[in-house]
């Protein structure tokens, strides 16, 4: 039973009865409203980052005008809420007049075309499910390396060599066919690298661990680049960040910080880590037991 019956297994199977809910129910009662809120949000949201981003300086360049630093930023929250209402309100009347009950085309929010229509807003609904479940199972999997990396003992850190949870499910989503892949596409906190990279950061800190992690066959490479070490070894800010109990969102900032960002712009890097597990490789380090590879979903059901 634990081949089919793992995390991996149970989130098709929640994933599958979302899906057919959301079809039967366009079916129905019709997609117009499912299609319209996905496009409006994604849409306004869109032009919204622009107009957060760009706003002020257009409006200097052309219009003349000066703006200090706060009146900056005020006008970067006017220029996107603005922008939001306004390319949303646009959208939501282009679907209600083509898509509409009374447009020649309303039929097809209806029966099979909107059950069909309706696998889009279900399929966003999903990838952000997905990034949510990646997201905190890594940064649990961040706070389990952390602990072992300041505990005293190797009873101490024995105690959370376990794989948390959230981390235990990120796992399961990571082995269905081709999802990891899609993930990487709009993923900018939890892709494998980036968080392989953080953990070295976070463990190398434990003069124990940084020694296994760069004599470790599996993440020498990775541990002993010159970048890399330049993270570990000379950057006052990110030792400050990892060793201090001040500020919140530790784990999240320690995988947003700049100087990883420009760390993974390296590709030997960014391809030597996204290769690895160094979560695995600190557990097998703590209890002196090596994690069997993990079994794509298929793979466990056709072995």
């Amino acid at each position: 039973m634990e081949t089919y019956l793992g995390e991996d297994t149970l989130l098709v199977v929640m994933a599958a009865m979302f899906v057919i809910f959301v079809a039967i129910r366009a079916w129905h009662h019709g997609a117009l409203e499912m299609v319209w809120t996905l496009l409006s949000w994604a849409g306004g949201a869109s032009t919204a980052a622009l107009a957060f981003r760009h706003g002020p300086e257009l409006l200097m360049t052309f219009g003349g005008t000066e703006f200090d630093a706060g009146q900056k930023m005020i006008a970067s929250f006017l220029f996107s809420i603005g922008t939001f209402a306004a390319v949303r309100g646009l959208i939501i009347w282009l679907i209600r007049r083509v898509f509409g009950p009374e447009s020649q085309l309303g039929g097809w929010m209806y029966g099979g075309t909107g059950s069909i229509l309706s696998l889009l807003p279900s399929l966003t609904f999903l990838i952000l499910i997905s990034l949510l479940i990646r997201g905190t199972g890594t940064m649990f999997e961040l706070a389990s390396i952390d602990r072992m990396s300041a505990a005293g003992s190797l009873a101490e850190r024995s105690k959370s060599a376990g794989a948390p949870g959230p981390t235990k499910w990120r796992n399961g989503l990571e082995a269905l066919p081709g999802l990891a892949a899609v993930l990487d596409t709009f993923d900018p906190v939890a892709t494998p690298a980036r968080r392989n990279l953080a953990a070295i950061v976070l463990a190398s800190h434990s003069e124990n661990m940084r020694v296994h992690l760069r004599s470790s066959p599996i993440t020498e490479l990775a541990a002993k680049h010159p970048i890399t070490l330049e993270l570990v070894d000379h950057s006052p800010d990110l030792t400050e960040l990892i060793s201090g109990t001040k500020g919140e969102f530790k784990y999240y900032r320690l995988l947003r910080h700049p100087k990883l960002n420009q760390a993974l712009a390296d590709t030997e890097l960014r391809n030597s880590l996204a290769q690895m597990d160094v979560a695995d490789e600190i557990r097998a380090l703590v209890t002196g037991r090596s994690t069997p590879p993990r079994k794509k979903w298929l793979e466990k059901i056709f072995s």
